[in-house]
């Protein structure tokens, strides 16, 4: 009887594997599940983990010590997977080594030694890492636009962009945005719309790129699409 049972049992657990649900590729939000340890979010969690490793250790094989490495972006419920820090400091055997978020504009106040992005275009693997040249070329845009120098923020950001040849989303998003304000800023309207409207494919729930979409829809004389887009920022 109990070796019927023990069939029965694991006929069913297969059965259970086999109807679930596949792991969905990665995504800032969180699979909708009844546990936190369940198949489709440990999936989650063991590429990006995994993704991440790899792309670092690539582009980065080694650190100087006590090193900081930032991530762009961190997707929901992902932070378990890393451990806080020990991920990082196990794969470069450093205790001191930080790794953190990147901080918004504070951030570009001293670049990190390495940045990662979790939201690449892969779908199985995630990681991309983000190149210094980029990263330098956006900080020379945010300290363009704060001398209100559009024309050279605009110009700085076009290069950022072509100096991250693969796509990491959040980032990407938001220097297509930064380049649609200084667009606007320069009354080119089209091509600001042009630009936010890629942008907004990156970053669907960033509240600024929406505020900057209702502003453009007043000047277009569209009084019900500006509506529309400010409460969707809000």
């Amino acid at each position: 009887i109990d070796v019927r049972l023990a069939q029965v049992f694991v006929t069913l657990r297969l059965i259970a594997l086999l109807v679930a649900p596949a792991a969905p590729t990665t995504t800032q939000e969180v699979p909708a599940t009844r546990s936190d340890l369940s198949f489709v979010r440990l999936t989650r969690l063991q590429r990006l983990v995994t993704s991440t490793q790899r792309e670092l250790l690539t582009a980065h094989p080694r650190l100087p010590a006590g090193a900081h490495i930032a991530y762009w972006t961190m997707p929901g419920f992902a932070e378990v997977g890393f451990q806080g820090e020990k991920a990082a400091q196990v794969w470069y055997d450093d205790p001191a080594l930080r790794f953190t978020g990147f901080g918004g504009l504070a951030g570009f106040g001293q670049l990190p030694d390495a940045v990662i992005g979790l939201d690449g275009t892969e779908p199985n693997h995630p990681a991309v890492v983000i190149t210094a040249q980029a990263l330098q070329l956006f900080a020379q845009g945010y300290a363009a636009a704060r001398n209100n120098d559009a024309a050279t923020m605009d110009s700085l950001l076009a290069l950022a962009l072509a100096a991250q040849p693969r796509e990491v989303r959040a980032f990407n998003g938001q220097m297509l945005f930064t380049r649609a304000s200084a667009r606007l800023a320069l009354e080119d309207d089209r091509g600001a719309d042009s630009l936010l409207t890629l942008a907004l494919v990156r970053l669907p729930d960033y509240a600024g790129a929406y505020s900057l979409a209702a502003v453009l829809a007043m000047r277009r004389g569209d009084h019900r699409e500006a509506q529309r887009f400010a409460t969707r920022a809000l």
